[in-house]
């Protein structure tokens, strides 16, 4: 069996060849002779096809009479083509072609493109063919196959298709005797021969009479057999590709390679449909302390847009295992990208709701490339490095890949940018973000607490007087100074996958990966406000009183910046077989384990225990010295003072999986085909905290998943029986059920139903409805003490006499949390005119309501009684008047960390400020995008590409009572607009240069006061390639591409935000928006790719 595809992923190829006569094998030609192969052809799919098409390559040896030979197959063949008819070029088709020798991707091509092409064996020698990737139509999808082999292609009368030299003068060049290569396509055959995917073959036997009379080829004698077909992203039924009313987003190989893009976030990040904030490697989270990654589909989180490796769930990633880590995944081993922006828990489960992303690998490549990388920044010391090496190999009955990939950058510093060197914003029409806990301090008064003293710089603190102090001034402090706006990262990956056949009924293969990822970064100082008693030695009072002084103070020079490094550490494996039933029918089955790891340290934190001893400690060469300028302090207590905290997580994910795929029954618009499959998924966290000063925190989770699943796919009707109006009509259906054991109990059954309309040629209609979920995080279900806790305050109340009561306040994690819910349609158009077939249109037009969202109100709990409106926002969450039954189940409750306070008194009011499914979202927007391409004579191809999403609404509320917000064009929110344009010229020759062009559209900080307008922001990618072919005498050259990417190419700076967010957790500003813009600035990269 030839394994032309993972099966789960994007694309599936599979063939399974029943018993072969001895009249029905090939004979291939190589240097030690002829040898006897079976006969194995292969039917596809295409995407937008319900026609099974056939593909078949036929090599013909350069031996004695094989021109005859040739003339006779290619005469068989083509009169076989012609009853079955050409497909027109300009009719579109799904393609997903990788770089190889010329030879089979043209294979490739006539399998996937349902075309006879004609070609001289000696034109192909040494080439290599472009990627490909996407839906096209067919004669743009060669052109684009054949850039920079010197070849173009032309039809004759017929409809065939010859591949010649460009410029040549006939088609003569295609069909030189003793050296002709046909690639026919034949629809009467179901199977693909071994030879198509390695080395050429001749037909060995007479050419017979059909029962006509006329020519007759063997072709026409092989029964009708299993097929090949196409797997997309949305659907698991063999041969259907995407699912009826869905759009996939395809971002191919050489996209990619033009890019300039090193990693698989940049890729991802720079796609309008994203959102980038959240979990990003420029941010620190509660979530994320470790550089990591992801992908936030329409601004609903990380953790509603689910991500899969070649179709797989992988282990989660964050300190709550609630997202997937794509910096781990190597840019150079992906083959390419399909987003699914529509929900689909229908087909994968939970997390679906904004979407799905399969990331897919390349597995197909024969023999080996290197890939070498530098790129730097043209203002600042970063650094990037990256080193890709392909391995692979097929056989006749399987294949082998092994890829490795290192990868090196240097961190960014914010002292490299003017809009994040500094916290004091006001060169850029900002505030000053300083403070006055700084280094030298601030003594502050003791009633106001205000600074009124500033301790002066060039001094130890030793010898300090009250008349040294400088009275009614302020030192502050730039937060940002010794801060990393990006992490160093450094990367060593591997992955191998291969097949084996048995029987040619059976095929097994299996998949491995590793990778090491290290991280470090500087994430700002501590500082703090200190009680400094009269016993410490160096103590200065400038109030005529016996209090400790207050001073606030910054440890940068004492502790250090913050500092934040670790390794993630991930494995995984998988084996799996697929098994033909009949020449219908597969049962498809694997098991896969992953897991990944997480060390992670830092320092630069106060022990505060240990530094209010040494404040009030007498002994100078001891005590904690605060008034100095710099560091006054003995190393020993610094030592103490400082608090290093480990943190060592672990995810896993296992996962069994099968499911039987094929045809119901016949109707006349075609096959009803269907899957019905079975899953078993157990997913585990574990997270161990210890800290310097003997704190230590454990936490253990696990759960199970048990899944039925089945889909449908119901050709109303197309190419066979369509009628005016109704050339093609596509139902399909999909439903999932899942139950949930483990830390929560609880199960859920998702549908999806979706429609293709196609009234005439060219124009096509779809639309999807379904529902999804996503299950609460395991942190949010966590009951362990440290993760809930209860607390009494006197707070504001307006029903109170006198403007205040006791609320027993209630944070933290819910055992009864429930999933998140999400209703999702979409409707859209495609448009690739018969009139214009290199012009293609598309739109769709989303709309998504996602209820029962997890929030927890944090800081919000203490005005939640201060005025009518908050008690309304609150609603069922407060309970006045609270009984004992209520009380006793929370301060006698030992899964909760309960203060003293908690039982003693009276408790007016209950604030439940824990995780609870209170908010809703509601979001609706356009998708859209175009593709127009054309050639000239003297100037080369050109092709133009736009990709863009407009959001309507982005509308807010924190639960049902509450009045929604539209935050949409607003700081911390996705903006309205956003596009990914780009213009490509190829001369026809190697050399390819492509712009991109990208935007971002304008919005308000609301944050500030009063409101800022944050301007638009524009930048332009540029690459420049050019491809030395195999015709090159040069060994080192031979096959090789040069390339230059520049990203941000006019180095256009970010545009100003007045920002207090620079980090989520430590005090900082920054003037920018991370979310939608990249500090880099301009970067420049240099890249060799060579195929051996």
């Amino acid at each position: 069996m030839t394994d032309r595809g993972n099966i789960f992923q994007g694309t599936m190829i599979k063939a399974v060849a029943p018993k072969k006569t001895a009249q029905q094998k090939m004979t291939t030609a190589s240097p030690r002779g002829l040898r006897s192969v079976p006969l194995r052809s292969t039917c596809l799919r295409s995407v937008f096809g319900s026609v099974s098409v056939m593909a078949l390559a036929i090599g013909l040896s350069a031996a004695q009479g094989s021109a005859a030979l040739a003339d006779a197959a290619a005469d068989a063949a083509g009169q076989q083509g012609a009853r079955t008819g050409a497909v027109p070029l300009q009719e579109t088709a799904r393609f997903d072609l990788s770089r190889r020798p010329l030879d089979k991707a043209l294979i490739d091509f006539s399998l996937q493109a349902d075309a006879r092409i004609f070609v001289s064996q000696d034109l192909l020698t040494g080439k290599q063919a472009t990627p490909v990737t996407g839906t096209m139509p067919r004669g743009e999808a060669l052109r684009r196959l054949l850039q920079g082999t010197g070849l173009e292609y032309r039809e004759d009368d017929s409809g065939r298709i010859h591949i010649v030299p460009i410029g040549a003068s006939d088609l003569g060049a295609s069909t030189d005797t003793g050296a002709r290569v046909q690639y026919a396509s034949v629809a009467s055959m179901n199977r693909q021969t071994d030879a198509a995917y390695g080395a050429q073959v001749s037909q060995q036997g007479p050419v017979n009479a059909d029962d006509d009379g006329g020519p007759r080829s063997f072709f026409d004698d092989l029964d009708e057999e299993e097929v090949e077909e196409i797997r997309v992203t949305g659907s698991n039924i063999r041969g259907v590709g995407v699912s009826a009313g869905s759009n996939v987003i395809v971002i191919g190989r050489q996209e990619i390679d033009q890019s300039g893009f090193a990693t698989t976030q940049e890729i991802l990040q720079a796609l309008p449909q994203n959102f980038g904030g959240g979990v990003n490697e420029g941010g620190v989270t509660q979530i994320n302390q470790s550089g990591a990654s992801t992908i936030n589909l329409r601004g609903l989180g990380a953790s509603a847009t689910l991500v899969l490796v070649n179709g797989r769930r992988v282990p989660a990633a964050g300190s709550d295992g609630s997202f997937v880590d794509i910096s781990t995944i190597p840019a150079t081993a992906i083959k390419r990208v399909e987003v699914l922006a529509d929900g689909a828990s229908a087909v994968y489960g939970s997390d679906a709701i904004a979407g799905v992303t399969n990331i897919i690998l390349r597995d197909d490549f024969e023999g080996a490339e290197t890939r070498l990388r530098f790129g730097t920044v043209t203002d600042g010391d970063t650094q990037e490095y990256q080193l890709g090496q392909t391995f692979g190999t097929t056989w006749n009955n399987g294949h082998a890949l092994l890829s490795y990939e290192y990868y090196k950058r240097d961190p960014l510093a914010r002292a490299d940018r003017d809009f994040t060197a500094t916290t004091d914003l006001t060169a850029f029409g900002g505030d000053d973000f300083r403070t006055s806990r700084s280094n030298p301090g601030n003594i502050l008064d003791p009633v106001t607490r205000q600074p009124v003293f500033a301790i002066p710089e060039g001094q130890d603190g030793t010898n300090l007087q009250i008349t040294d102090l400088l009275p009614n001034v302020v030192n502050l402090s730039n937060q940002n100074e010794g801060q990393d706006q990006l992490p160093r990262q450094e990367r060593h990956t591997f992955f191998l996958s291969g097949s084996q056949s048995i029987d040619e009924e059976i095929e097994f293969f299996f998949e491995g990966n590793y990778g090491l990822r290290e991280f470090a970064t500087n994430r700002g100082r501590q500082a703090s406000t200190l009680s400094v008693p009269s016993s410490n030695p160096f103590f200065v009072n400038p109030f005529d009183n016996d209090l400790p002084v207050l001073i606030d103070y910054d440890f940068l020079e004492d502790l250090g910046p913050i500092s934040e490094l670790g390794e993630i550490e991930n494995y995984s494996g998988l084996l799996g077989m697929t098994i033909a039933l009949s020449d219908t029918w597969y049962v498809d089955a694997y098991g896969f384990y992953g897991e990944r790891k997480r060390d992670f340290t830092s320092s630069g934190f106060i022990n505060f225990s240990a530094l209010s001893a040494a404040l009030a400690d007498s002994d100078p060469r001891s005590a904690f010295n605060p008034f100095g300028d710099g560091s006054n302090t003995d190393p020993a207590t610094l030592d103490q003072i400082n608090l290093v905290t480990d943190i060592n997580s672990q995810t896993s994910t296992f996962i069994a999986n099968a499911m039987a795929s094929g045809s119901l029954f016949d109707i006349p618009g075609g096959e009803v085909k269907a899957v019905f499959g079975v899953e078993y998924r157990e997913e585990t966290f574990e997270t161990q905290l210890i800290r310097s000063d003997n704190f230590s925190s454990n936490s253990d989770f696990k759960r199970d998943v048990a899944a039925i699943f089945s889909e449908v796919n119901i050709p109303l009707f197309s190419e066979e029986n369509g009628i005016p109006g109704f050339k093609k009509l596509l139902l399909s259906a999909s439903l999932r059920h899942e139950n949930y054991g483990g830390i929560v109990d609880a199960s859920t059954t998702n549908p999806k139903l979706g429609l293709l309309w196609s009234p005439i040629k060219g124009i096509s209609f779809r639309s999807s409805f379904g529902t999804s979920f996503r299950v609460p995080d395991f942190l949010e279900l966590d009951v362990n003490p440290s993760s809930v806790g209860a607390i009494a305050r006197i707070l504001p109340d307006h029903l109170s006499q006198n403007g205040t009561s006791t609320q027993l306040l209630y944070l933290g994690s819910n055992a009864d949390l429930e999933n998140e819910t999400a209703t999702t349609w979409t409707i859209g158009a495609d448009f690739v005119p018969v009139s214009l077939p290199r012009l293609a249109l598309n739109v769709t037009y989303f709309d998504i309501d996602f209820e029962d969202r997890i929030i927890g109100r944090g800081g919000d709990v203490f005005g939640a009684l201060s005025s009518p409106d908050n008690e309304e926002l609150f609603g069922e969450l407060i309970t006045r008047n609270p009984s004992q039954l209520d009380l006793d189940a929370i301060c006698n409750n030992q899964n909760i960390t309960v203060f003293a306070d908690c039982t003693e008194g009276v408790i007016n009011s209950i604030i439940d400020g824990r995780f609870n499914n209170t908010a809703e979202t509601k979001v609706s927007g356009l998708d859209f995008s175009g593709q127009y391409s054309f050639d000239t004579n003297s100037l080369g191809n050109f092709m133009f590409r736009v990709n863009g999403s407009y959001i309507f609404d982005f509308e807010e509320s924190i639960n049902p009572a509450a009045e929604s917000i539209d935050r949409v064009d607003t700081l911390n929110s996705p903006v309205d607009l956003r596009m990914r344009n780009s213009v490509s010229w190829n001369n026809g020759n190697g050399i390819t240069a492509t712009s991109f062009f990208n935007y971002t559209d304008s919005y308000v900080d609301r944050i500030s006061s009063p409101e800022r307008k944050i301007k638009s922001h524009s930048t332009v990618d540029f690459n420049i390639s050019y491809e030395l072919g195999g015709d090159n005498s040069n060994v080192f050259l031979k096959n090789t591409t040069f390339s230059v990417n520049i990203i941000n190419l006019f180095d256009n700076d970010p545009p100003f935000v007045n920002n207090n967010a620079g980090s989520l957790i430590l005090d900082s500003a920054i003037g920018f928006d991370p979310a939608n813009a990249n500090p880099l600035g301009r970067f420049v990269a240099f890249n060799i790719i060579k195929t051996w």
